[in-house]
């Protein structure tokens, strides 16, 4: 989640983390569009076919931006590596104030910022909205015109109510870019050994080591599943990193993307 090994206190005494971009950007926002016109409306299949033909190319550049070849996948699936990748630095500060959206107030958790080439995240939250922060601003620099688009938190640190389509489509860019299908199925199976995964007596116990009729009165629906098995630390006597870990996502992030790919059946 935005790990940087260029954290300084800058000269006004505040905490900015920044990666730094390259001399030349790698790639630029056409190849990754692939034809689509930016500003235009987007269905949902078009931003994950955005989101892999980003990933291929990082793949395919991964030696200039990692520094080396022989990386794991999953490397790649790092919001800011691809803002620098595309020519903009990734800044933290520890505030980047509020915005007012009628009678309702919302902190600015992140700001894209066309015309300087960078993207402010702010520190006031999680490491895992931070992450998703960055892949939304990153979803802003591809998809949608002008400068100055930013994401809101409410006080709580949910989401803004206010459902504008670009923001949308970049929270939903956000999703395809931070969990891959191919990757998410992969660590699901690896964990829970099948998918998609069914209760029953024998998974119910491999999963909280209760019967089934107790874990089903704690989950009451497929979304209660989802973020079980999205948060849970071992199954059948294994530990491992939860998957909202693996991925820097919150729990009902991943719980969402589960579901999207019909790994939860309930």
């Amino acid at each position: 989640m935005l790990k940087n090994p260029y954290a300084h206190l800058n000269g006004a005494g505040e905490y900015d983390a920044v990666l730094p971009a390259l001399d030349q950007p790698v790639l630029n926002a056409a190849q990754v569009m692939n034809g689509y016109r930016r500003g235009r409306p987007f269905a949902k299949r078009d931003l994950e076919l955005i989101a892999r033909t980003l990933h291929r190319l990082m793949w395919t550049h991964r030696e200039r931006l990692l520094g080396a070849a022989d990386v794991e996948p999953a490397q790649i699936v790092d919001p800011a590596l691809a803002l620098k990748a595309l020519g903009y630095r990734v800044v933290e500060h520890e505030s980047l104030g509020e915005h007012a959206a009628g009678k309702d107030t919302y902190e600015v958790a992140g700001l894209m910022d066309r015309d300087h080439g960078e993207v402010r995240v702010s520190r006031r939250f999680d490491p895992w909205s931070r992450n998703f922060t960055a892949a939304h601003e990153l979803g802003h620099a591809l998809l949608h015109t002008g400068s100055g688009l930013h994401r809101d938190r409410a006080p709580d640190g949910s989401a803004a109510r206010s459902r504008d389509p670009q923001e949308r489509e970049a929270d939903e860019f956000a999703a395809y870019f931070l969990l891959p299908e191919k990757l998410v199925r992969e660590a699901f199976i690896n964990r829970f050994l099948a998918a998609p995964f069914e209760l029953t007596d024998a998974t119910a116990f491999a999963l909280t080591a209760e019967p089934l009729a107790q874990l089903k009165r704690k989950c009451r629906s497929e979304r209660d599943l989802s973020r079980r098995l999205a948060s849970a630390h071992s199954y059948n006597s294994r530990h491992f990193h939860s998957l909202d870990e693996k991925f820097g996502v919150s729990v009902e992030v991943m719980a969402i993307r589960l579901e999207e790919l019909g790994l939860v059946r309930f």
